[in-house]
C-alpha cells in the first residue's frame, strides 16, 4: 500500500509513472519487516531505497515529467528502467 501511495504521489506531483516489479515489492517487504517491530521500519526502507534515489534522479533530470519508470531488482539492487 505504501508503494502504491508513493507511485500515485509521484504521478500527481511530477507526472512520472512508477511501476514496481514483484521482486522489488518482496525485497522491500523483507527489508522493512522486523520480528519485534513488525512492518513499522517499512516507511524508512521505502524512503531510503526508493524515495531518496528517485528524488536524486529527478533533480539530476535522469527522470523527468512524462517518463514511465519501472523499478526492478538487478544484481541485488533496485534499478530504474525508463
Amino acid at each position: 500500500m505504501q508503494l502504491k501511495a508513493l507511485a500515485k504521489n509521484l504521478e500527481q506531483t511530477h507526472g512520472i509513472i512508477l511501476n514496481f516489479d514483484e521482486a522489488v515489492v518482496k525485497y522491500i517487504a523483507e527489508l522493512g519487516y522486523d520480528p519485534v517491530f513488525g512492518a513499522r521500519p517499512l516507511r524508512g526502507v521505502i524512503s531510503e531505497k526508493i524515495r531518496s534515489v528517485l528524488a536524486e534522479k529527478i533533480l539530476k533530470v535522469e527522470i523527468s515529467k512524462g517518463n514511465s519508470v519501472k523499478a526492478v531488482i538487478d544484481n541485488g539492487e533496485i534499478r530504474y528502467i525508463l
